[in-house]
């Protein structure tokens, strides 16, 4: 009988031990939390990923390197309160489920609804599955196959609710939480986040003097952490130089357009944003009144671009932008012109370097 007995305890100590193992080897899930520009008062990383794990009662998120799935969130000030954007998303960078949260409260009071959020979506045992972020079939069963065991049952009066509002979700302290209508439970598909931006520009460098033009860009961005794609032109008014003697004049107009990758500033709604990449143009040069060499060219322009912008919101989705951007051209071209002694003069050489500053608007979605 004692045999027995110990047998019995050693087999429930090994499947215990086994039991243990394995929840520790299970796959957690990372966390990404960003404060926008002028959401400073709005709780840290750290402080989200204690207040989840609060509720939850253990330890849950991991570094990226060890993550299997990402949650990701950012939190931007709005007209009468804050938005919040909160995303499960996978190591490629695909987003599994979105959603979005209005909080209308100035303080930035949105520990709460943001832990439950989370909390609850990654624990669907929970009495709650209308608070979490919509996902299809295929992940929901994928995120009760890791966490599901696990089960956490928030007490449903000490937790915020939902109350619908216009276009958004407004959460609110005071009430007990309240289910959403099936229809909200769709994923949401939407990945891509856009910045539109028109600004005048100045600059040295590429024409003689001073460049003067308008520009207008249009950046593509995931909300993950992978650089946004930026495609933009430009054109420059004509821009005259004259020769010291005489009346001949060369007349210089610029166009162009550029294609860049920004590791920094990769959401639409960033406050600084970093580009590199590579411009190509069009220099078009018409000479008059020479006493010879009265023509005209139009030579391509090929350079390699470094830009860089900061933009202060206006509205929530209006913002003021100031840039600048360093051009190094892969070909100096240069333009001279022979005076009547028949000696060679320089007209114009393109520097090593161009600069050129730019300030406009920015529409962010």
């Amino acid at each position: 009988m004692n045999r027995a007995l110990a047998a019995c305890v050693l087999a429930s100590l090994v499947f215990s031990g086994l039991g243990r193992a394995r929840a520790e080897q299970a796959p957690r899930p990372g966390l990404n939390w960003v404060r926008l520009s002028g959401a400073s008062a709005c709780p840290s990383a750290p402080q989200i990923a204690d207040g989840v794990e609060a509720r939850l009662g253990r330890k849950l998120f991991v570094s990226a390197r060890d993550a299997e799935l990402f949650v990701d969130g950012y939190v931007a000030p709005v007209s009468g309160g804050f938005a919040v954007s909160l995303e499960i998303s996978e190591r490629n960078g695909a987003i599994l489920g979105r959603r979005t949260l209005h909080v209308a409260d100035e303080s930035c009071d949105i520990a709460e609804a943001v832990t439950l959020v989370i909390a609850v979506t990654l624990y669907p045992d929970s009495a709650l599955p209308a608070a979490a972020i919509p996902l299809d079939g295929g992940t929901a069963a994928r995120l009760d196959a890791l966490f599901g065991h696990e089960a956490v049952d928030p007490d449903p009066g000490a937790l915020p609710k939902p109350v619908p509002a216009s276009g958004a979700e407004v959460w609110r302290r005071d009430h007990a939480p309240a289910a959403t209508s099936g229809s909200s439970n769709a994923p949401e598909r939407a990945g891509i986040g856009m910045r539109i931006t028109a600004s005048g520009a100045l600059g040295v460098g590429q024409v003689p003097g001073a460049g003067i033009g308008a520009e207008a860009e249009v950046t593509l961005g995931t909300r993950q952490a992978w650089p946004a794609i930026q495609l933009g032109l430009g054109y420059f008014v004509p821009s005259t130089v004259h020769v010291d003697r005489g009346d001949g004049e060369a007349s210089f107009q610029l166009m162009l357009g550029w294609l860049s990758v920004c590791p920094l500033g990769a959401t639409p709604m960033a406050a600084l944003e970093l580009c590199v990449g590579a411009e190509v143009g069009r220099l078009a040069v018409n000479a008059r009144q020479f006493l010879s060499d009265n023509r005209s060219a139009a030579d391509l322009i090929v350079d390699a671009r470094v830009a860089g912008a900061w933009y202060v919101r206006l509205a929530e989705a209006w913002s003021l932008r100031l840039g600048l951007v360093v051009s190094v051209p892969l070909v100096q071209l240069a333009y001279t012109y022979r005076e009547a002694d028949g000696s060679p003069r320089s007209l114009f050489r393109m520097p090593q370097m161009a600069l050129r500053g730019q300030a406009g608007l920015a529409f962010a979605s």
